[in-house]
């Protein structure tokens, strides 16, 4: 990889996460794509994406952060924290924008604290909070109920052991519990939030239509897609050569990014689902470019950047 792109500083790199969340919900305001519109018709207000913004930009440094502790990268690297901001608003930004930005903030510390807990064993305050995150996901958007197998995969794939894993599901179901005794409190049934949530799964945003879609998104979407399909042949392929920490890492990115492509499944799921989704895809991305020629990374990485720009405030 370039040193022009391993050299990215951190402050640039928050400038240009920055950036793309602004003009992101600029354009979505401004002038919204069909398939935003066909999730919802009531665009989010500027104090939301304000907010939106901000939550954005934090998790792109909890990617950030992430990727420097798994040990996957030759050194120091804040490359994620831009490509985080370019695949979870810079190409399509949901209209429930704090929706989106709170699930993912609070899914990026999730995986933050699984991966600590790899690193210690027998680490349960990681995996309870880790647990806690995830159920909050689950809470705040309903398809994110798919992390609970995220959780058990974590447990499965890793020297996790059944007092980490019971601690995990303790605090995965803490929110829900949480609720249900609010709601039990100001006079509901206990059982309300749960079926709620159950119900709540089944109603469809019909939010991937056959719509119009700009050239320029179809390029950056395309040249991500090979990219990430890189990274993953990458991390298959090196899998022997890696630190062990570095190998359980990219395997569980791996899975995490297989669990949120599952709860496309889910009727209730759609474009609000991008920047969880983007945690993973971020950091897998941004391993495909630490693995590429320099010359090409180096094309490849401003020809996305440049691409994401004319997207926002040209096209």
């Amino acid at each position: 990889m370039s040193s022009s792109i391993s050299g990215l500083s951190s402050l640039m790199a928050l400038l240009l996460s920055l950036l793309i969340a602004v003009g992101a919900y600029v354009r979505l305001t401004l002038n919204p794509m069909p398939i935003e519109l066909a999730e919802s018709a009531f665009l989010p207000r500027w104090a939301e994406c304000i907010a939106s913004v901000l939550l954005l930009v934090a998790t792109s440094l909890v990617v950030g952060r992430i990727s420097v502790k798994m040990g996957a990268f030759r050194g120091f690297t804040a490359l994620p924290i831009p490509i985080y901001a370019i695949v979870a608003c810079g190409i399509v930004a949901t209209p429930n924008a704090l929706t989106a930005s709170v699930a993912a903030f609070v899914s990026a510390l999730g995986v933050m604290l699984i991966l600590r807990a790899y690193d210690n064993f027998g680490d349960k305050n990681s995996v309870f909070f880790a647990g806690l995150m995830f159920g909050l996901s689950a809470i705040v958007y309903p398809p994110c109920v798919v992390y609970l197998l995220l959780l058990i995969v974590a447990v499965v794939q890793s020297p996790l052991n059944w007092r980490q894993s019971v601690v995990g599901l303790v605090g995965w179901l803490l929110p829900i519990f949480t609720a249900s005794y609010c709601s039990w409190y100001a006079g509901n049934d206990f059982k309300d939030v749960a079926w709620a949530l159950y119900d709540s799964l089944a109603i469809s945003e019909n939010s991937f239509p056959l719509t119009p879609f700009p050239i320029v998104a179809a390029i950056q979407t395309a040249l991500l897609a090979m990219l990430f399909l890189y990274g993953v042949v990458q991390i298959v392929a090196n899998r022997y050569t890696m630190l062990v920490k570095a190998r359980k890492a990219m395997t569980f990115e791996m899975l995490a990014f297989a669990t949120l492509m599952g709860s496309l499944l889910i009727p209730a799921c759609g474009i609000t689902i991008l920047p969880s989704l983007a945690i993973p895809v971020a950091t897998i991305l941004a391993f495909a470019f630490e693995k590429l020629p320099s010359p090409i990374s180096n094309f490849l990485y401003w020809g996305v950047l440049l691409a994401t720009f004319l997207h926002l405030f040209l096209w």
